[in-house]
């Protein structure tokens, strides 16, 4: 298997097709994308790293809204934790360069969604259909149950989608709801 390619995007932030997010806004009507950039957001409002407003570059520190849906098409890497003294990692080695600070993966993007359902929030994410990843048996399913958890319901997306370019993308996607408490939709 060519866990390069199944496992790797080579781009982080790969914008949502739009034809596939029109589908989602219809039901959903979303309020924020809480994970986009200006450039590849999806509605006007968004959190990401180059938001005027210093206060809402970063998603993972602070609340999400709770008037009406959330978007989010996280980062589809695995975190990667700063870089030591003498650091051997084979990704540094790769690419030739060592890391100052912590980068954020998939796995702290739908841990904050799951938090963030508890306080009231619904949030839809776009994610990579990897079933054998700890994010997803940590927030997403119950292998006990054999079921979703509570207030998490998974939608499997039919083919491959289409990112950027004429190339569907090398894995499999799903569509995961955090349901908030509070929430009616």
């Amino acid at each position: 298997m060519n866990r390069k390619l199944m496992f790797a995007t080579g781009n982080d932030v790969l914008p949502t097709p739009w034809p596939f997010f029109h589908a989602l806004n219809e039901e959903f009507r979303f309020v924020i994308d809480v994970a986009a950039t200006r450039r590849n957001r999806k509605v006007p409002a968004y959190y990401g790293p180059d938001h005027k407003n210093h206060a809402l570059r970063d998603c993972l520190v602070i609340d999400w809204p709770t008037d009406g849906p959330c978007f989010l098409n996280p980062i589809y890497s695995e975190p990667e934790r700063a870089c030591r003294p003498r650091c051997k990692k084979k990704r540094c080695r790769k690419r030739r360069y060592h890391i100052d600070a912590d980068r954020p993966g998939c796995y702290d993007f739908v841990r904050k969604a799951a938090e963030q359902r508890r306080l009231g929030v619904t949030t839809v994410c776009l994610l990579a259909s990897r079933t054998d990843n700890a994010w997803f048996h940590d927030f997403i399913w119950d292998a006990r149950r054999h079921r979703c958890r509570p207030g998490v319901a998974v939608r499997f997306v039919k083919g491959r989608l289409v990112f950027e370019g004429k190339n569907s993308a090398p894995f499999p996607s799903v569509v995961v709801i955090f349901r908030g408490r509070r929430a009616t939709r």
